[in-house]
């Protein structure tokens, strides 16, 4: 994990990293010592939801109204973008796992034992519906209020025209259990009532699949299966036909964990290889967020990734934003993070103007030759992006001049610096940051 610090001056930061320090504090220490000369705020905050029952699902309709949902038939709700949750009545002790609300009326949940329940009203009634299956449910998503698909346990697929009145099981590649293994659908994702994609997996066989259909589910494509995953792959998220975001646990890259594709699915690429990612929510062709154990959030279609503060060491389970920048994440021991900025950590400078994170991508940081480093302007600014090593010498300028708001990438070749601890240090009319950079023999 890197460390970010802010310096208020160049000149505070060179005497810190002088010659003048005591014997045998090392820089990571004294950096780690050395108190934010900004103020920071986290871009998401903690919501007090009332319970500590695992969160598995979220879905929003607007900025104001959601509905959570989570183990011991748990359901909340709010109207006032989370300030307030109420707790619903699901007549029901299952772990509810995933919910989806075409509209701000019309709902429904999924979870164990095969448990579908409807609401009409916004969730002042619960209605169980007969899913003809006893398998886990694990994701759901209604395009419309009509049509709406249920995956899950032992390569269950469900379809519904009429609201949940009937549920049909879909045949698929993975009806039957593949050679011998049954498999786990954990994401569905449809853009409309036709078009749509199921990930998953055959359970503990280190193999996930991409499925994708644009007729209903009546046939299927295998677009992608292979092996070095842990547990497959555990949530998609299409913005439009084209363009979707799938996610993993895999044991190495470039098999993920974050995967993208532009034309539907039929080709799929690695586009973000740290973190241990749960679930992903795509707002836009370029704006996506992935929850796990980390924030991982970009705004340049997957090109470069940040991973944003979440004041909690709770793993996230679910993700739903409504725009690009409000959003709400759900996860452990009844862990409901809001953000209205996106997720960005505004750091303050002392005249108060805003700048949001510099991050250093995890790989490869420890670098051998070539990292990439990825930074957001709240507005256009002229850049300096700089390297100095631990006398304070500056030894690289990647960047200077002017640029525009949003997010930029730079590549940074380590060639002939000696291994050992450097720092990148970003300055612009906003303020300043600083990250710790490593580089190895």
């Amino acid at each position: 994990m890197f460390l970010i610090r802010c310096f208020d001056e160049l000149t505070a930061f060179e005497d810190l990293m002088g010659m003048k320090l005591v014997a045998g504090v090392t820089l990571f220490t004294l950096l780690a010592s050395i108190p934010n000369a900004f103020g920071q705020s986290s871009g998401w905050v903690k919501q007090v939801s009332g319970t500590t029952a695992g969160l598995w699902g979220v879905s929003f309709t607007n900025a104001d109204t959601g509905t959570v949902v989570g183990d011991y038939g748990t359901i909340l709700h709010t109207t006032n973008g989370g300030v307030t949750w109420l707790k619903q009545s699901s007549r029901t002790q299952a772990a509810l796992v995933a919910v989806s609300f075409p509209s701000a009326d019309t709902g429904t949940v999924v979870g164990d034992a095969g448990t579908i329940l409807r609401t009409s009203n916004g969730g002042g009634t619960w209605q169980k519906q007969e899913s003809g299956t006893m398998a886990a449910l694990e994701s759901v998503c209604f395009p419309s209020t009509s049509t709406g698909f249920a995956v899950g346990d032992s390569g269950t697929v469900l379809r519904t025209t009429n609201g949940g009145t009937t549920w049909t099981s879909l045949d698929n590649p993975y009806s039957h259990p593949y050679y011998g293994i049954p498999t786990v659908f954990d994401g569905v994702s449809f853009v409309n009532d036709d078009t749509g994609t199921v990930v998953g997996g055959p359970s503990d066989s280190g193999f996930a699949a991409i499925l994708h259909t644009t007729n209903g589910g009546a046939t299927w494509i295998i677009q992608r299966e292979g092996g070095g995953f842990d547990n497959g792959l555990k949530g998609v998220s299409f913005a439009n036909a084209n363009t979707g975001f799938a996610v993993g646990d895999p044991d190495e890259f470039p098999f993920g964990p974050v995967f993208k594709t532009t034309d539907g699915g039929t080709t799929w690429s690695g586009v973000e290889d740290g973190g241990n990612p749960f679930a992903v929510f795509a707002v836009d062709s370029n704006t996506a967020t992935v929850v796990g154990d980390d924030i991982l959030h970009t705004t340049n279609g997957g090109r470069a990734w940040v991973t944003q503060v979440s004041g909690t060491t709770a793993s996230l389970l679910a993700v739903c934003f409504t725009d690009d920048t409000t959003g709400t994440a759900v996860g452990e021991g009844g862990t409901i993070l809001r953000t209205t900025n996106g997720g960005f950590a505004d750091v303050q400078s002392g005249a108060g103007s805003p700048i949001t994170a510099l991050r250093l991508r995890n790989y490869p940081n420890p670098l051998v030759s070539t990292t990439s480093i990825a930074y957001t302007l709240p507005s256009p600014a002229h850049v300096s992006l700089d390297v100095f090593n631990a006398l304070g010498e500056r030894v690289a300028r990647l960047e200077d001049g002017e640029q525009s708001s949003g997010e930029h990438t730079m590549n940074f070749r380590a060639h002939g610096l000696v291994a050992g601890a450097y720092i990148v240090r970003l300055s612009t009319a906003h303020g300043a940051l600083s990250t710790l950079l490593t580089i190895l023999p």
